[in-house]
């Protein structure tokens, strides 16, 4: 396929899921297990919620991507499992963010890979 309209799609999939998760930290809000000091307000509202997980999200997003691009190559899912437990064992994130941002993601990229990406 056309690797322009590739690189497009991933940068706009990789927009409209960060707008989504931003929305959900936003009407979702819950404090991270150690919470962190903000200096404005941007941060605070966006940066400061543990639900869900937006790094869990974004390379969930990107391991479909590659997935689907790549014949389905199962070790790909290695960086998802890496960013997940870092994600815990930096105490970032709660195991249930976690579980969301994956969830969240897994649906959109299902709806945006295989309906919208194979008809545009």
């Amino acid at each position: 396929g056309n690797p322009i309209r590739l690189i497009v799609f991933v940068y706009i999939g990789l927009l409209i899921l960060e707008i989504i998760v931003s929305v959900i930290k936003f009407l979702f809000f819950k404090n991270r297990p150690i919470p962190e000091a903000y200096d404005d307000v941007v941060d605070k509202v966006f940066c400061s919620s543990s639900f869900p997980s937006s790094h869990v999200a974004r390379s969930t997003f990107l391991f479909y991507a590659f997935f689907h691009i790549y014949d389905e190559n199962i070790i790909l899912l290695l960086p998802i499992v890496l960013v997940m437990l870092t994600r815990y064992l930096l105490s970032k994130h709660y195991i249930l963010d976690i579980i969301a941002g994956f969830i969240i993601s897994l649906i959109f990229s299902l709806i945006y890979w295989n309906i919208i990406f194979n008809y545009l």
